[in-house]
C-alpha cells in the first residue's frame, strides 16, 4: 500500500518514497479519504472516478478517475540514478473547471521517470502527454552509453539516445528546445542547433562544436565549449571555453582559456563576470578581434586578458573594466577606442588609436598619486592638504619672517611669520604672530605663536 502527502496550496499529491508503483485504485481511495478529513471539508472535490461497471463473465470496465484542479506525483530521489516510477490499473486524467481545460496530472520530480499504464486504450493525446513530460524537460544524449533512433523512450533520461542528430529530430518531433549532455559530446558540422540550449552536467563535460554545425542563438550551460561556431548570439554562462573560434555573442560567469576569435560581422561582444583559466602566459586568454570593428564590452574580469588584431584604422571600441587583472594590448593592434577601468594594469606593445586608463587604479599609479602629486592643487580651506601645507610652512619651507621687534638687549619680542605654497612667495597659507618675553638677564620666560 503506498503512503501519500497532500499539499493543498499546490495542489499536488505524492506518493512518498520508496514507493515506486500506485494503483489509480489507490490514488482514488486516498484522495477521497483526505477529501473526508474534517479540517480538509473547505475543499472543493479533488478527483472524479468513474468505471468498475459489470460486463459480464467477471469482465469489468476499467476505472477513470479525473483529477479536478489536482496533479500527481512521486517524491523526487537524490540521483544522479533515475528511479522508474509507475502508476497502473487505470486511466488518469486531468480537468481544469476553470478553463473547461483537459490536461495530463502528472507532476515531474527530480531523478524520477513516471510512467502511466492503463487497464483499457488511451487516448493518442494521453499517451503523447505522459511520453511528454517522461524526458523532464528535453532530449538527453549520451555518446557512450545511449542508443541511437528516435522512437520513445529513447531519449528520456533513463534512456538516453547516443548522437546529435537522432537527439534533435526527437526534439523537433516533441517539441523541446533544451539538449541534456551526459559525459562529452562532439556537435557534428552537419548538425543545425540554432534556438537550442545545451546544458552540460558540468564544465568536466566537454562539447567540441565541429565547423559548420550552425549555432545561431543557441545557450550553452554548465559545459565545457570548444571547437568553431557559426552564427550570431550565442549565449554561453557558467562554464568554460577553451581556443573557441566564430564567436559572437555573450559570456556570463565563464573560465576563459586560449585564444578566441571573433566571428566576422561582429557588432557587440559582451562578457561579464569571466576570468582567466590559465596561470602561464602561453595559454593566456586572447581576444582575437579578426581585424574587425566589433565592439567589446568586458565587465568584472579578474585575470590576465589579451587583445590582439586591430589594424591601423579601425575603430572598434574596447572596454574592459577590471577587478583585478592584467590587460595585454598586442602588438597587432594598431586602432580602437580602449577604455580601461578598475584594478589592474595595462601592458604590451600595442597602439591603440586611443586608449584612457584615467580611472584604472593600481599600486603604482595610487604611489604616483600620493608621492607626485603637486601640493599646490589641494589647499582646500579645512582639507587634509591645507594641514599638510600648514605644518611643511611652520617647519620652515618656504617662510617669510617680518614686523621684527627687537628689545634693548636685541632679543626679539614679536615678529611674524608668513608660509607660502609656491616657491614665489605668491600663495600664502597663513601667516603666525610671534611673541617671546625675558627676564633680567634676557633669559626667555615665555614664547607663544598664533595664527593671525
Amino acid at each position: 500500500m503506498a503512503s501519500f502527502s497532500f499539499d493543498r496550496i499546490n495542489k499536488i499529491v505524492t506518493v512518498l518514497a520508496p514507493d515506486t508503483q500506485v494503483s489509480v485504485q489507490e490514488l482514488y481511495d486516498a484522495c477521497r479519504d483526505y477529501e473526508d478529513e474534517p479540517r480538509n471539508l473547505d475543499l472543493d472535490k479533488i478527483v472524479d472516478g468513474a468505471g468498475k461497471q459489470e460486463l459480464g463473465g467477471g469482465v469489468k470496465v476499467g476505472i477513470t478517475i479525473t483529477l479536478l484542479g489536482w496533479k500527481v506525483t512521486f517524491e523526487g530521489r537524490a540521483g544522479p540514478d533515475w528511479t522508474l516510477c509507475e502508476i497502473s490499473g487505470g486511466n488518469l486524467v486531468g480537468y481544469d473547471s476553470q478553463t473547461a481545460q483537459f490536461y495530463v496530472p502528472i507532476e515531474p520530480s527530480s531523478y524520477t521517470t513516471i510512467v502511466r499504464t492503463s487497464s483499457s486504450s488511451a487516448t493518442l493525446q494521453e499517451l503523447e502527454a505522459l511520453q511528454y513530460s517522461s524526458f523532464n524537460g528535453g532530449v538527453w544524449i549520451d555518446a557512450i552509453n545511449g542508443q541511437s533512433g528516435t522512437e520513445y523512450p529513447i531519449g528520456t533520461p533513463e534512456y538516453p539516445v547516443d548522437n546529435v542528430p537522432d537527439a534533435i529530430t526527437i526534439a523537433t518531433t516533441k517539441g523541446f528546445l533544451t539538449l541534456f549532455v551526459i559525459g562529452d559530446l562532439t556537435i557534428p558540422n552537419t548538425a543545425n542547433i540554432d534556438n537550442f540550449t545545451v546544458v552540460g552536467e558540468s564544465i568536466r563535460t566537454v562539447i567540441l562544436v565541429q565547423a559548420g554545425a550552425t549555432t545561431n542563438e543557441t545557450s550553452f550551460r554548465k559545459a565545457t565549449i570548444t571547437g568553431t561556431l557559426t552564427g550570431h548570439y550565442v549565449d554561453i554562462c557558467d562554464g568554460k571555453v577553451i581556443s573557441l573560434a566564430g564567436f559572437c555573442g555573450y559570456m556570463h560567469n565563464v573560465m576563459i582559456s586560449g585564444l578566441i576569435t571573433l566571428a566576422t560581422g561582429t557588432d557587440l561582444i559582451q562578457l561579464d563576470d569571466c576570468f582567466a583559466g590559465s596561470d602561464g602566459f602561453a595559454n593566456t586568454p586572447t581576444i582575437n578581434m579578426n581585424g574587425g570593428d566589433a565592439n567589446i564590452n568586458v565587465t568584472h574580469y579578474s585575470g590576465q586578458l589579451i587583445i590582439a588584431n586591430i589594424p591601423i584604422g579601425k575603430t572598434p571600441v574596447v572596454r574592459v573594466n577590471l577587478d583585478a587583472g592584467e590587460l595585454f594590448i598586442d602588438a597587432s593592434v594598431g586602432g580602437g577606442f580602449f577604455y580601461v577601468r578598475g584594478v589592474g594594469r595595462v601592458s604590451g606593445g600595442g597602439s591603440p588609436f586611443y586608449l584612457d586608463t584615467e580611472s584604472l587604479v593600481n599600486p603604482e599609479e595610487i604611489a604616483n598619486k600620493v608621492w607626485d602629486e603637486q601640493l599646490s592643487a589641494h589647499i582646500t580651506p579645512g582639507s587634509a592638504g591645507e594641514i599638510v601645507a600648514r605644518l611643511l610652512g611652520i617647519s620652515g619651507e618656504r617662510t617669510q619672517w617680518s614686523n621684527i621687534v627687537l628689545d634693548g638687549n636685541g632679543n626679539m619680542t614679536s615678529a611674524q611669520i608668513t608660509a607660502y605654497y609656491d616657491n614665489a612667495f605668491t600663495q600664502e597659507i597663513a601667516t603666525w604672530e610671534i611673541t617671546a618675553t625675558y627676564d633680567g638677564s634676557g633669559n626667555l620666560l615665555t614664547y607663544k605663536m598664533e595664527v593671525v
